[in-house]
């Protein structure tokens, strides 16, 4: 099963031709457009078998399957500060997962911490099959400007806790905040790299990883493709 999470920077209506072009089978986005009030029918379309959040329509958090012998369904998870998470459980021909769709804002990974403590009971229920993918917006690069007890370091110790990892470093085998391959470049300038987007499962889970080249996707957005292939068994 192939998932892929983006930050389209907005106007996705005129951009989602081209990621539906890396044929994955659910896609993560962050800053989509509500589907019930913008784009076309074949926009529109996409999220028949999808979910959308936001408090702007121009602006949300967005997560559909295109692949018609997997279906999802919606799950109830606790959400008391109402931040952009989307949690779905994905039922294959041989497995069954769950994938949260992630968008943190500020105050970033504090927001994760938050959600990821408040859910530990359903994260306990499917933690050998669970997917967390989107935009972090953290690094323990960036932690000096945390909560020291909710930084990134923190939600690390608390991921590591249900034994999942952090995807990206698991799979490259590379140290937190030595990350060679950038998933973001501020305001698209290639001297300020940041590896902020991120995936966590159990290191079991992890078929292939695929961070998209920049020099393609640097003119739709300031973030490249986060590529996630689980093992679907």
């Amino acid at each position: 099963m192939k998932i892929i999470g983006w930050n389209c920077c907005t106007a996705f209506r005129e951009k989602y031709e081209n990621i539906l072009k890396e044929k994955a089978d659910i896609y993560v986005i962050q800053e989509c457009e509500n589907p019930e009030k913008y784009g076309d029918e074949n926009y529109k379309n996409l999220f028949k078998n999808g979910f959308w959040t936001g408090e702007i329509d121009f602006k949300g958090l967005g997560v559909f399957c295109t692949n018609e012998n997997i279906k999802i369904q919606k799950l109830d998870w606790e959400n008391s500060q109402n931040k952009y998470f989307i949690p779905i459980k994905v039922l294959t021909q041989n497995c069954e997962y769950v994938i949260v769709a992630v968008w943190t804002m500020l105050p970033y990974c504090e927001v994760f911490f938050d959600y990821f403590c408040e859910n530990e009971k359903f994260i306990d229920e499917c933690k050998d099959k669970i997917l967390f993918i989107g935009d972090f917006n953290s690094n323990v690069n960036l932690d000096s400007s945390r909560k020291k007890n909710k930084n990134w370091k923190s939600c690390l110790q608390k991921i590591s806790e249900k034994q999942l990892v952090d995807v990206y470093n698991s799979f490259f085998n590379e140290d937190e905040g030595k990350e060679t391959i950038p998933t973001f470049f501020q305001n698209r300038h290639l001297h300020k790299p940041f590896n902020i987007d991120r995936a966590v499962t159990k290191k079991e889970n992890i078929k292939q990883v695929e961070i998209l080249t920049f020099h393609t996707w640097l003119n739709l957005s300031d973030h490249l493709p986060f590529v996630v292939e689980l093992n679907d068994v």
